[in-house]
Formats: C-alpha cells, structure tokens, sequence
C-alpha cells in the first residue's frame, strides 16, 4: 500500500476548477494508508492554468456605417364625417378607419356618466363639428344617448 500512496501523492496533477479539492482529499487518504515508520510526508502537486484572451477592440464598425436620415414624419389630416343619427359603435370604427386616432366617447344623458357598450348608444353630435380638417392624432369626441 505505501507504494501506491507514494506513487499518486508523487506525481504531478493538472486540474481546473474545484477537482483540486477532491485531489488534495485523495492524496491524504492514500497517505494514511502507509506505515507511520516513514518519515517522509506524502506531497501532492496542483498546477493550474487559466488562458484568457481578447479579441481586439476596433470601432471599425463605426467608421463604415452608413449614414442615414429620418424622415419627417407626414401629418394625417382627416375631414370629420356627419355621423349623427349612427350607431355609436359603427360610427366610431368609421372615423378609425379614416386614421383618427384618439376618439372618444361622452354621454349626452345626464342619467349615465360612463359609456360602456357603444353598441347601445347613438351619436347625437361630434366634436370638431362635421365638415372640419384635423390631424389624425386630434381628439375628437362623439356625444351619444341611450334612453
């Protein structure tokens, strides 16, 4: 057994990472396996090696971009259509499929507050008035009523 204890405790062990550990553990078992008449205590020999490498850095990139230019965004105007007497929510779908983007509902029946179902109310008028031009993105508010 002492043979074999010297034999792995005198050789040379490369590793990477935490198996060092369990090598230096084996190491000291195997050393205990021997006889306490020797006076030469069992060693073991950890190399480790870390290779880390960059790539170089260029702006390259930068240099051969193309250039480019944003064009300025096109304004949507949109002519308000007569809407009164519709269904509020077949109205609504018509003004946004002209590009209006910001429509909204309001009721003209003091006895509701809130819209909640287009489908059940009437456009009774529309604001800008019928007629107007404005941008896509303009507010633009139905009054509707339901009994």
């Amino acid at each position: 057994m002492v043979s074999r204890a010297s034999a792995v405790t005198s050789s040379s062990v490369k590793t990477k990472g935490s198996g060092a550990a369990a090598v230096v553990v084996a190491a000291a078992l195997l050393a205990g396996c021997g006889s306490q008449a020797e006076n030469s205590a069992p060693t073991a020999t950890i190399t480790q090696s870390v290779t880390i490498t960059q790539a170089p850095v260029t702006s390259e990139w930068a240099e051969t971009a193309p250039a480019t230019s944003t064009p300025a965004p096109v304004a949507i105007e949109v002519t308000i259509p007569e809407v009164q007497g519709q269904n509020a929510r077949i109205a609504r779908r018509a003004l946004e499929q002209l590009g209006l983007t910001d429509v909204s509902l309001s009721s003209a029946n003091p006895k509701y507050q809130n819209v909640f179902n287009a489908a059940n109310w009437t456009v009774v008028s529309i604001e800008p008035p019928p007629g107007s031009v404005v941008d896509a993105n303009a507010p633009v508010i139905m009054k509707v009523y339901k009994d």
